[in-house]
C-alpha cells in the first residue's frame, strides 16, 4: 500500500501546486513595457550615420570610425535633373560591417531559404546638398572608390577574394582588387 500512496501523493502534490495564473495581466510582447526597453535598447545602440563634408568640384576623400575609406573624385555628382553640382556636398554614411551591427541595425542574418547569412557588411552613402538628394554622374571613366576593412574575412574555410556587391535586388559588377586585408571596389 505504501508503495502505491508515495508515488500517488507525489502527482497530487505535483499537480497541486500548478495553478493558472489568472492575475489578469496580459503577458502580450506587443503590450508591456518590456517591448519599450528593447526597442530603446536597439535605437540607442544601432550605428547612426557619420556626416562629411565634401567640395563637389575638387571631390575628396574621407575615413569613417569603422575604417572604411570612401574617395569621391572632382565631378562626381550630379542633381536628379541631372545638372552637375558645384559647391560644399553633404555626406552621410552608414557602415554596418560586424554581426553586432547588423543585429542593432536591423538587418536580416538569414537568407530566405532560413539559413545563415555571409554578409561582409553594408555601406549606405548618401550625398545632399541644400537638402536635395544627390546622384553619381556615371558617365565619367573615374568613379568612386570604397576602401573595406574587412581583414581575414574567410567563407567555407577559403580567404575571401572578392566581395559581393549587392544593389539590395541583385548582385552587382564592379572592379574589386585585394590589398593585404581590405577589399577595394570601384
Amino acid at each position: 500500500m505504501k508503495k502505491i500512496l508515495f508515488p500517488l501523493a507525489g502527482v497530487l502534490l505535483f499537480a497541486a501546486s500548478c495553478k493558472k495564473n489568472d492575475s489578469g495581466s496580459n503577458n502580450n510582447f506587443s503590450n508591456t513595457k518590456d517591448a519599450e526597453k528593447i526597442t530603446r535598447f536597439f535605437s540607442d545602440n544601432a550605428r547612426s550615420k557619420e556626416s562629411f563634408t565634401i567640395d563637389a568640384g575638387s571631390g575628396g576623400n574621407i575615413t569613417t570610425s569603422k575604417g572604411t575609406k570612401i574617395s569621391f573624385p572632382a565631378d562626381v555628382f550630379k542633381t536628379a535633373a541631372g545638372d552637375a553640382v558645384a559647391g560644399s556636398v553633404n555626406i552621410k554614411v552608414l557602415d554596418v560591417l560586424e554581426p553586432r551591427d547588423m543585429i542593432l541595425n536591423g538587418k536580416p542574418t538569414i537568407t530566405v531559404e532560413g539559413e545563415q547569412l555571409i554578409s561582409f557588411g553594408e555601406i549606405v552613402v548618401n550625398a545632399e546638398q541644400g537638402g536635395n538628394p544627390l546622384r553619381l554622374n556615371n558617365d565619367r571613366n573615374e568613379q568612386v572608390r570604397v576602401v573595406f576593412p574587412i581583414g581575414g574575412v574567410q567563407a567555407g574555410g577559403q580567404d575571401v577574394k572578392e566581395v559581393p556587391l549587392w544593389n539590395g535586388i541583385e548582385a552587382e559588377e564592379s572592379n574589386q582588387d585585394v590589398s593585404g586585408h581590405n577589399h577595394v571596389s570601384l
